[in-house]
């Protein structure tokens, strides 16, 4: 069976992408830590990063770079902080979270964000 993210990407699932590329795709987390919380995922299906080619390492963090300048600049943050824990989804995953310090970001998420809350999210960070 597919993945969680892989529905996501294929349109069976609902979820807020908020940027894509040819090989990557990052959406807005149902449980953020901070207002602009957004997980970074390769289109590919694998279930670690350790298993990841070193190209496709490399690549996977390009696009978080790309996605994490752009969470900076919209949320006017000091930070991004960048997190790799995968044991929520059998799927590589690279959650971003903009930040000014440590306190902005604790880790696990304490609270499940609302759809609406995360299609306004969203919507910030298309723009």
């Amino acid at each position: 069976m597919a993945s969680l993210f892989t529905q996501i990407i294929a349109g069976e699932v609902p979820g807020q992408i908020v940027w894509q590329d040819e090989g990557h795709v990052a959406l807005l987390t149902i449980a953020p830590i901070y207002e602009g919380h957004t997980l970074v995922i390769p289109r590919k299906e694998v279930d670690s990063w350790l298993e990841m080619s070193d190209v496709e390492y490399v690549e996977l963090m390009l696009a978080c770079k790309k996605v994490g300048d752009i969470l900076k600049d919209v949320f006017n943050k000091n930070k991004v902080v960048q997190i790799i824990q995968g044991f929520e989804v059998s799927h590589v995953h690279v959650h971003l979270i903009p930040a000014n310090n440590a306190e902005e970001c604790p880790f696990p998420p304490s609270r499940m964000a609302s759809a609406e809350e995360l299609k306004i999210v969203a919507k910030k960070i298309r723009q």
